[in-house]
């Protein structure tokens, strides 16, 4: 017989751990996730309607969740989807010092984000990124380690090069449309390793940050399962025709699934 005092002692450890995982476990709204002693924020927009809803990791541009990346967080929720829009600029900026990110720690990052999301189950989730958050999701797709926990990758807008860090100061690139005097990784190094994994391209036909040659290259190294969808807009965030745009996403989210049966 176990000692009544020893089983108290494990009722209070297995209350403490419980107590821990549903403190941690999403909500709508705010979340915070700390990653190597980083605080992180994901914001967590659930699906519209009752049931089981698939999950999707959502990264969007450098300048975090806000603007267009919350509208496109909310499109995610409308089609369906418990979608949770991972804070880019904060990320960025979090890990900006003396060492900057690598890609191998993003890649690690991304993982820990979506077992966080998974909460121990199975279901493999669905990762969007747009502009920098596209090129995040490129590094996160191509590691081996995740491969078994990322189903396809939806990058839009995808520019030609990534920053690796974030200062204050790099708000003058944002307004002048330019890419920050950073450290900064190429999206084609990473385009050939997606595969398997299934790989959606969107892209404006009149984006100020990738021209629609610069897209069609990218596009060509990456391997089968892919495809690319050109949007007729007027620039990054789709102006004039963003109903084109969301259709596309929501039509290649489908078309990923498809690809696992």
């Amino acid at each position: 017989m176990v000692p009544r005092f020893k089983l108290l002692a494990i009722g209070a450890i297995i209350l403490a751990f419980w107590t821990t995982v549903c403190a941690e476990s999403p909500k709508p709204g705010k979340n915070e996730v700390t990653i190597r002693d980083h605080q992180q924020k994901v914001y967590l927009y659930p699906a519209e309607g009752a049931g089981q809803h698939r999950r999707v990791l959502f990264a969007p541009g450098d300048g975090g969740c806000r603007g267009f990346g919350i509208t496109i967080t909310e499109e995610l929720a409308k089609a369906g989807y418990d979608a949770y829009c991972f804070d880019t600029r904060r990320y960025l900026e979090s890990f900006t010092g003396p060492v900057v990110l690598s890609t191998e720690q993003i890649a690690s990052d991304f993982n820990q984000m979506a077992r966080w999301i998974q909460r121990g189950a199975q279901e493999r989730i669905l990762l969007v990124g747009w502009s920098e958050g596209a090129g995040l999701g490129l590094v996160a797709t191509t590691d081996a380690a995740n491969q078994a926990t990322f189903q396809g990758l939806v990058a839009i807008g995808t520019p030609e090069d990534n920053i690796l860090a974030w200062h204050w100061a790099d708000i003058g690139a944002e307004i002048t449309k330019k890419l920050p005097h950073e450290p900064t990784f190429k999206s084609a190094d990473f385009m050939a390793k997606v595969s398997p994994i299934s790989l959606l391209m969107i892209a404006s036909t009149s984006d100020e940050y990738i021209t629609p040659e610069a897209t069609r290259a990218l596009f060509a190294a990456a391997h089968q399962p892919k495809r690319l969808v050109m949007i007729d807009a007027r620039d990054h965030k789709y102006s004039g025709n963003t109903a084109a745009f969301f259709r596309a996403l929501r039509e290649g989210l489908s078309w990923i699934e498809e690809q696992r049966r």
